[in-house]
């Protein structure tokens, strides 16, 4: 996750306001968490 948020940030640099990088850094946290689940779901299967 640190390695995604410091992604982000770099890549923040050209966004026009915080707002939009903290959309962006939400929705990587949801696709991280949905990852997860479905590794775990298939490794358990």
């Amino acid at each position: 996750m640190n390695g995604n948020n410091r992604m982000l940030i770099n890549r923040g640099r050209g966004y026009a306001n915080l707002r939009y990088l903290l959309l962006k850094a939400k929705r990587m946290v949801v696709a991280n968490l949905e990852f997860i689940a479905v590794h775990r779901i298939l490794k358990a299967a």
